[in-house]
């Protein structure tokens, strides 16, 4: 961009320095390009990582101090991650069985609850998105 330009652009005022900015925001770099590390040999490429056993995560402890602040729930929630001997969080199989467990027709009553299950659509790598459609029939 030619300095008599520039000028130009910075005497009409805000509208006619966006472009300007713009421009000199896109031409520098803020970000130091890095050398690719480079291997000690082929060979040492091709050799496999041993991967650690699949284990159980150690038990959360906390402090007392947070423990009494924190007292374990009243209520006991019924979901496969809070059942007793379950390790870690409720994983999709287990969710999806529970969303195909709650869905259910409303039995015709007036105000009786259906419980419809949706497909509305499927992940990246094709695990099925499912939602709930909780709806009522109405009262005459």
């Amino acid at each position: 961009m030619r300095s008599s330009s520039a000028i130009r652009l910075i005497r009409q005022g805000p509208l006619g320095l966006a472009p300007l900015l713009l421009w000199a925001c896109g031409s520098v770099s803020l970000v130091e390009p890095r050398p690719a590390p480079a291997l000690a040999s082929p060979s040492a490429a091709a050799t496999p990582v041993p991967v650690p056993a699949a284990s159980a995560p150690p038990p959360q402890v906390e402090s007392a101090a947070v423990a009494a602040r924190f007292p374990d729930p009243a209520v006991s929630y019924r979901t496969p991650a809070f059942e007793p001997g379950h390790a870690g969080f409720t994983s999709n199989a287990e969710l999806r069985t529970i969303l195909h467990g709650l869905a259910r027709d409303g039995d015709g009553r007036p105000g009786a609850t259906s419980i419809r299950l949706l497909q509305v659509g499927s992940s990246q790598t094709g695990v099925p998105l499912e939602a709930l459609q909780f709806s009522r029939a109405s009262v005459a």
